[in-house]
C-alpha cells in the first residue's frame, strides 16, 4: 500500500468521531444519488466507502427487500456504520474500492462521494462495471474548491488537496464503461465558511485531507488575511448511473 492510500485510510479513521457533524455536502450527495436509481429490484447490493452510513441507511430503505455488503477502507468508518445500520442481512467488511476480491455478479455497486479518492478511475471502472448490473456513483469534479485553489495560486501556496477528474473525461469513461447505458447528472453545493481556518477544520474533520504536509504558518496567516470575510466552497458533483 502506498504512501497517499495509507494518508487516506490514517485521516477517515481519524476522522470517524467527528465525521456525522461535518459532513454537511456528504450527506445532501447521498440522497441525490440515490433518487437518481429507479426501476430496478436488486438482491445484493454492494456499497462502497460506507462512512459512518449516511448513504447505507437510505439504501436499506429504498431497498429493504435486498441483501448488503458495506465496505469502507477505514476500520473505525466502518465500525461506526455497523453501530448505526446493523441488521442480519449486512456483512460489513473493510476493502478498498479499488482491489476488490470479488469474482461474482452483483445487482447493484453505489458509492457516494467516494471515487475521487481512487488513484486509477479508469481501471476501476472497468473492473467495477464488469462485476454488476447496475453501478451509481457520486463524485467530485475537477472545479471543486474554485476559489480556493486559485487563491492558492494567486499567494504561491502549496494546495494539499487531491486533483479531480474533468467532467468531460468523466463523461469518457461512463460511455466507455457502459453496459448498454449511462447518465450523469451534475450539482454544484456551496457551503460558506467564515475564514480559512473553519474551512480547513472542515476537511479534517471529514477526513478530506490527504497530504501528509500540513500548511506552515506563514502560508496559512496568508490564507486566513485574504479571507478575512470569509469564504464560499464550492462542491462541484457529478451523479453517474451506468447500466
Amino acid at each position: 500500500m502506498n504512501n497517499t492510500k495509507t494518508a487516506i485510510i490514517n485521516n477517515f479513521n481519524k476522522a470517524a468521531i467527528t465525521y456525522e457533524q461535518h459532513a454537511h455536502v456528504q450527506k445532501q450527495a447521498a440522497y441525490q444519488l440515490l433518487s437518481n436509481i429507479e426501476n430496478i429490484h436488486p438482491k445484493l447490493i454492494l456499497e462502497l466507502g460506507c462512512g459512518t452510513g449516511f448513504l447505507t441507511k437510505l439504501i436499506k430503505e429504498k431497498f429493504s427487500s435486498s441483501s448488503y455488503i458495506i465496505s469502507d477502507i477505514a476500520d473505525n468508518m466502518l465500525k461506526l456504520c455497523k453501530s448505526n445500520n446493523y441488521s442480519s442481512k449486512s456483512l460489513f467488511c473493510i476493502a478498498d474500492g479499488e482491489s476488490l476480491p470479488i469474482s461474482n455478479q452483483l445487482d447493484l455497486i453505489i458509492s457516494n462521494l467516494t471515487f475521487q479518492w481512487f488513484q486509477n478511475l479508469q481501471s476501476s471502472l472497468a473492473f467495477l462495471s464488469k462485476h454488476t448490473e447496475v453501478l451509481a456513483f457520486s463524485t467530485l469534479t475537477k472545479n471543486t474548491f474554485r476559489e480556493w485553489k486559485q487563491k492558492h495560486q494567486e499567494l504561491n501556496i502549496q494546495y494539499h488537496i487531491l486533483d479531480m477528474i474533468s467532467l468531460e473525461e468523466l463523461n469518457n469513461l461512463c460511455k466507455k464503461y457502459c453496459k448498454s447505458e449511462y447518465h450523469i447528472q451534475t450539482q454544484t453545493i456551496n457551503l460558506h465558511f467564515n475564514n480559512a481556518s473553519d474551512f480547513i477544520k472542515n476537511l479534517r474533520y471529514t477526513g478530506a485531507i490527504t497530504s501528509t504536509n500540513h500548511y506552515v504558518p506563514s502560508c496559512l496567516k496568508k490564507l486566513i488575511k485574504v479571507f478575512a470575510k470569509g469564504i464560499n466552497i464550492n462542491y462541484d458533483i457529478a451523479y453517474c448511473v451506468l447500466k
